[in-house]
């Protein structure tokens, strides 16, 4: 028997077995004002949906409720987004938001019968609950954000839509999802509580009212029960609403669906899906070529002057000054901790440093070299492998690579990833990935930039020989047009750089030291 059908089989005995609890009780106490029987109960069940009244109440309290939770949703993620802009205006926020959580709902009613319509209150009531419950989950959605990817999103010059897409709604939906599903269940207990209080016209909750007045116990079950038929209903068609969102902005699996890594094999004949020319495959194809970044060979790109950057007490970056110029390969080596990193975050401008000035070309500069007009300079500050993949878990291989500041044609990239073995770069979200894999992306985004500066950190770790080798060779190609920056404490890579390639520094870091007090 598998698992699936046991639940079912285990929740089936549940409910006969309370339904049996509830037979011997309804007989033990033999009054049905007090404790009607399950047949009882189910005779009103089946007979309500016959009177013609029936739908328009159920629909009339749906439609209250709903009203209710889609403006407070709207609302609460209208001041999520209000409470993001500045501190003192998440303040601001704090305190009505308090207020809506905690003061009891009755005490909301009452106030708002004072006001409000009694027709309204059940929607108003539902506003109060669900803005809090929106406000606080998407709040803390932002708060827990992937500050690596955040740090990606601004090397790589994301626009709004791209942050919008690929790093706040991914970060957002398990959030909006949680805030949901609390806000439904309460969504339907106070509105019903508001439509006895306000004697919403057509409504549940006055026919719960009137059960109670005429002492129709059957009946007041009844209604109990069809009440929680169409809450739980009303909950799924907005969860299916959410997973189909989900499934639009984020694929075939959303942003949380698993799959089993693995690397497949492109297929002769299928270009579409693995951007290899008819008759070619991995082993046999013609290397593309690295695109070009449009800036003569010997361009200063970058340049260092007596920088210097401490953590606590210890100096990691210590007065250094160096020059990158296009059609070189800049290799920082040292320990592990040294700060060969802390000076790539430096160079990208994510950090600051605590002496000396670091100089990047200038959009004037650029035009100047390139001849080309302003608007065509790249986004971002440089292709960027980090320590980490930092990649998007549920876009494919090629459009992560599109993040990374690549201009060439969907084909094209698919053409050169397949080449460094990810046949399936399109449908295939790259949470479905090897380590290998992940990494092979990451290094080809970086390679593939439009910037003139490419900033590849520790990129071949976890890689094969082969792929590492294959590489290489196009980290080599990198640097015939563009200023490469790599960090490698691996004497074999160093030699393979300084051998194929005619423009190498190496720039070594010691361990490092206590910083001095002055």
């Amino acid at each position: 028997m598998s698992k699936q059908i046991r639940k079912i089989a285990y929740t089936m005995l549940a409910v006969l077995f309370w339904l049996l609890v509830w037979e011997c009780l309804a007989r033990k106490v033999n009054e049905v004002i007090f404790l009607p029987s399950p047949a009882q109960v189910f005779k009103e069940f089946v007979r309500l949906p016959k009177e013609t009244s029936f739908y328009t109440i159920l629909r009339g309290s749906v439609k209250r409720i709903g009203m209710g939770f889609f403006a407070g949703m709207l609302a609460g993620i209208v001041c999520t987004a209000v409470a993001a802009l500045a501190e003192w205006l998440k303040a601001l926020l704090a305190i009505p938001m308090r207020l809506m959580k905690t003061v009891p709902v009755a005490s909301f009613v009452i106030l708002l019968l004072l006001w409000v319509d009694p027709q309204k209150l059940t929607a108003v009531i539902a506003f109060f609950l669900v803005v809090p419950v929106f406000y606080e989950n998407l709040t803390q959605g932002l708060s827990e954000l992937d500050g690596k990817m955040k740090e990606a999103a601004k090397v790589y010059g994301w626009k709004f839509s791209e942050r919008l897409r690929y790093l706040l709604l991914p970060g957002e939906t398990p959030y909006f999802k949680a805030a949901s599903a609390s806000a439904l269940g309460m969504c339907f207990k106070a509105g019903v509580a508001a439509e006895v209080i306000g004697h919403a016209k057509d409504s549940i909750g006055v026919q719960l009212y009137n059960a109670k007045l005429w002492l129709d116990t059957p009946l007041l079950f009844a209604w109990t029960l069809w009440l929680l038929i169409v809450s739980v209903a009303f909950a799924k068609a907005i969860m299916l609403l959410v997973y189909g969102a989900e499934l639009l902005l984020f694929g075939r699996a959303g942003i949380t669906g698993d799959g089993v890594a693995g690397n497949r094999t492109a297929k002769q004949g299928d270009a579409k899906k693995t951007g290899l020319k008819k008759g070619d495959t991995e082993e046999n194809s013609s290397q593309p070529m690295i695109p070009r970044t449009g800036v003569p060979v010997g361009t200063m790109v970058a340049s260092f002057s007596g920088v210097t950057k401490s953590y606590r007490k210890q100096m990691l970056v210590n007065h250094i000054s160096a020059e990158l110029h296009t059609g070189s390969l800049t290799i920082l080596s040292g320990p592990s901790g040294c700060g060969k990193t802390t000076l790539l975050r430096l160079l990208l401008g994510i950090t600051a440093p605590d002496e000396g000035s670091i100089c990047r070309m200038s959009e004037e500069e650029w035009c100047a070299a390139t001849g080309l007009p302003s608007g065509e300079m790249p986004r971002e500050r440089a292709g960027v492998c980090f320590q980490e993949d930092r990649l998007c878990s549920w876009a494919p291989a090629w459009k992560n690579v599109q993040l990374g500041g690549c201009k060439l044609p969907k084909e094209e990239i698919c053409r050169h990833l397949t080449l460094c073995g990810i046949a399936d770069c399109v449908s295939q979200p790259v949470r479905e990935f090897s380590g290998g894999m992940k990494r092979r992306v990451a290094v080809m985004r970086a390679l593939l930039s439009s910037s003139p500066i490419c900033i590849l950190d520790e990129p071949f770790h976890g890689l094969d020989d082969r792929r590492k080798q294959y590489l290489m060779e196009r980290i080599a190609d990198r640097a015939e047009d563009a200023a490469v920056v790599i960090v490698t404490h691996n004497t074999s890579e160093i030699e393979y750089f300084q051998k194929n390639i005619e423009n190498v520094h190496v720039i070594p870091f010691e361990a490092p030291m206590q910083k001095e007090n002055k």
